[in-house]
């Protein structure tokens, strides 16, 4: 292990045996790791709080400027942020950006939507609607959020039972008074 040591040392020119070390790889022993749990619930059973804990498994992502023709289908998560033409069958999560549209049937275990749909969404458990969003489709979920501004065209059914709960996206207010307040910041003093 030396020699290949010396030899990178060598070969980018510095030989010197403080460069040596530098490039020699460490090994430590495997940390054991030890997590506590909630009422004796394992890890995989506890609630996740962090948004990647949720997801799981990696998800499957669709690039704002991207356009899809065809039918999707994922066992996980989706995150689209470009355009699909085409039914799709989501196993877990789908996350729609603002920026987002998709023309065709959508399934999926969950969802939130803040870009354009057309054609049918069912969801099998909870909807968010952002303040961006325009469907124009019939819905068939488990329950239903919306935000103020959010455009829906067409049948709701709620499979549970539940009202459509109705909020104020608070990201959006607060991005609206910075715009506001940099609005003001520009225009000139007027001096009495």
């Amino acid at each position: 292990m030396g020699r290949k040591v010396g030899a990178i040392a060598a070969a980018t020119g510095n030989s010197s045996p403080t460069n040596a070390r530098l490039l020699r790889p460490r090994f430590r022993a495997p940390l054991e790791v030890v997590c506590a749990t909630r009422e004796g619930l394992s890890m995989s059973d506890a609630p996740k709080r962090r948004l990647i804990d949720q997801l799981g498994v990696s998800p499957t992502f669709f690039a704002e400027g991207c356009r899809f023709t065809g039918d999707v289908e994922t066992g996980g998560p989706l995150v689209v942020c470009g355009a699909i033409r085409g039914d799709g069958r989501v196993g877990g999560a789908l996350s729609m950006a603002a920026t987002s549209q998709w023309e065709g049937e959508i399934h999926a275990q969950a969802a939130i939507v803040a870009g354009r749909i057309t054609g049918k969404l069912v969801i099998e458990e909870k909807l968010e609607v952002g303040a961006t969003a325009v469907i124009r489709a019939d819905i068939v979920a488990g329950s239903i959020a919306v935000a103020k501004g959010a455009v829906i065209d067409g049948e709701v059914t709620i499979t549970s039972g539940q009202p459509i709960v109705r909020f104020e996206e608070k990201r959006r207010r607060a991005d609206q008074r910075a715009e506001l307040m940099s609005s003001q910041a520009r225009r000139p003093a007027k001096i009495a």
